[in-house]
């Protein structure tokens, strides 16, 4: 598949009037992106430029919320009820059964976001366009990270029938070309620095670069079965908040198994800090301060086989086709994702583990409902 730039000259390829109000660019043969379907008119517009699917990366309160809702209405007509309503004086007329004069109020049928769901639904169902919505929240790098796998899973089945998929979210500036890129990266075996910057240039965007990464070594983690072959692919900063003048140490078992204790960092008042770049899986740690062993009441804990209390941290997750979105613990640590060159047996083992994703999701009608 190609991915040299993309001729900018889209009259060619559809009506300047749908690039100007989705703000919609070609990545690929087969890949557009944009911000999302307003009206009526832009089904019919994205039909005649060959789209066959669209992946909606929207959710309902963003829906709600978006501005162009209105105009979506006054475009396919306000659908209200005329509600006969009766009067107090009317209802006294009906018990005495005079005639009585209907009084009318307007109600809405629907909410707003629903119906603009509905009528685009149809709408792609009258051009026999598959519309598929898979809600990821804006703004939540962790929730995007943990439903790319599934997404980019999605774009390949897509693309293996031969469709052409327009991508969006609300704006087409994060969720949308996040997926974009990470399909680039996983199933062309393009490096993650290439694939954003082919995305980039062909469309302003800010794709979750970070969720990405996460997602990468999640994938990777999914076929390696705990055992990861390569370098480290976590910055751990763990940290201890003590007293200044301490003597603060970081041990565990992945300190030459609790040999090679490592000395923390004075930062500024109680802080201290150590690095330590990690594969993905789950450690067990201590502080040594000032000759007593200690573990930190502001990261989680939990018991060895011994019955010691150690503190515990997790590096990293596995990928999974129906993620659970956990919430979040606190943990005073703080944990970075390394981007850096997959090895040979890195990149093979993204490939394997984002087409077992790809093909896992099943069965998936590839056609309108």
């Amino acid at each position: 598949m190609s991915h040299s730039p993309f001729n900018m000259n889209l009259n060619e390829y559809m009506d300047v009037t749908l690039v100007k109000s989705l703000g919609i660019r070609q990545i690929t043969e087969q890949i557009y992106v944009g911000s999302c379907i307003q009206k009526e008119s832009h089904v019919e517009m994205l039909s005649d430029a060959g789209i066959t699917a669209v992946v909606n990366f929207q959710t309902g309160v963003e829906a709600e919320n978006w501005r162009n809702n209105a105009n979506l209405i006054n475009e396919s007509h306000r659908r209200w009820q005329k509600v006969e309503v009766l009067s107090l004086r009317s209802q006294v007329q009906a018990s005495h059964n005079a005639k009585r004069s209907p009084v009318f109020k307007w109600r809405r049928v629907e909410g707003r976001a629903l119906y603009k769901k509905k009528i685009i639904n149809e709408s792609c169902q009258r051009f026999n366009i598959l519309m598929i919505n898979y809600p990821i929240r804006e703004g939540d790098s962790f929730h995007m990270r943990k439903r790319l796998p599934f997404c980019v899973g999605l774009l390949l089945r897509l693309l293996k029938k031969n469709h052409k998929v327009y991508v969006t979210c609300t704006t087409g500036f994060d969720r949308s070309p996040a997926c974009v890129v990470a399909y680039l990266h996983w199933m062309t075996d393009t490096s993650l620095h290439a694939a954003y910057n082919i995305v980039t240039g062909l469309h302003s965007c800010k794709p979750y670069r970070s969720a990405i990464a996460w997602a990468t070594w999640d994938l990777i983690a999914m076929v390696e079965n705990g055992a990861h072959d390569g370098p480290a692919t976590h910055a751990v900063t763990f940290v201890w908040n003590g007293h200044k003048g301490e003597d603060v140490y970081l041990v565990g078992d992945f300190t030459g198994n609790w040999k090679e204790p490592i000395q923390a960092v004075h930062k500024v008042g109680p802080r201290f800090e150590a690095e330590v770049r990690l594969s993905p899986g789950k450690y067990l740690y201590k502080y040594i301060i000032c000759g007593n062993w200690r573990h930190s009441t502001n990261s989680p804990t939990e018991r060895d086989e011994r019955g010691s209390l150690n503190n515990v941290i997790v590096v990293g997750d596995v990928a999974s086709v129906r993620p659970l979105i956990p919430q979040q613990k606190k943990d005073a640590n703080i944990m970075k994702v390394i981007e850096r060159p997959l090895t040979e047996n890195e990149r093979f083992m993204l490939a394997k583990a984002a087409r077992c994703v790809a093909f896992s999701i099943c069965p998936i009608k590839l056609a309108p409902k």
